[in-house]
């Protein structure tokens, strides 16, 4: 983004980020739309605020202001974090029964995550940040999100390859009834 911080840096920066700052906030707020603007506003205010902390990198900053922000509007608002589901539409015949099986299987699995796991496996794979970016948000060091993402991985796992919701449960023993004697 450059090293001169003036207010064309700040356009640029808002240019560049404003969506991806408003997905992170509306995964961590459950799709508060009002909320999720104004924060995303917030968090840009306090990147000009501070902007000679901005790294030249600014992603994983502004990542971790919007966490911040979100739980903070979170604990004002005793409000407890959900995350967005994208609906699936039965009418779409493109849709097959096994797939919205294994969509509702996978839901039952992220539910299982505390939201903290949840927000390390978006930051991943939704936002595809490296180990580095993801430790600047939280707090921790490349090495420990690196172990700690792979747990999660093996806890999503196991839980998919668990039984499923969805199949059919075992036939009951074989039982001779007396038909007769009811």
């Amino acid at each position: 983004m450059g090293s001169r911080r003036d207010e064309a840096w700040h356009d640029a920066l808002i240019a560049t980020y404003w969506k991806e700052v408003v997905r992170v906030l509306g995964r961590r707020l459950g799709g508060y739309a009002a909320d999720v603007d104004d924060l995303a506003q917030k968090v840009f205010l306090t990147a000009w605020e501070k902007r000679s902390a901005v790294p030249d990198e600014p992603r994983a900053w502004l990542f971790a202001t919007a966490v911040h922000h979100a739980f903070n509007h979170l604990r004002a608002c005793q409000r407890q974090p959900t995350l967005l589901y994208e609906p699936i539409d039965v009418a779409d015949t493109t849709i097959s029964e096994s797939s919205i099986c294994a969509a509702m299987d996978l839901r039952r699995a992220w539910e299982q995550l505390t939201p903290d796991e949840q927000a390390m496996i978006q930051f991943a794979h939704l936002h595809e940040l490296d180990s580095s970016q993801i430790a600047a948000i939280v707090g921790s060091t490349a090495q420990a999100v690196r172990k700690r993402l792979a747990r999660i991985r093996r806890k999503l796992q196991a839980e998919l390859e668990g039984p499923s919701l969805w199949s059919a449960p075992d036939p009951p023993p074989d039982v001779s009834w007396d038909r007769e004697s009811t």
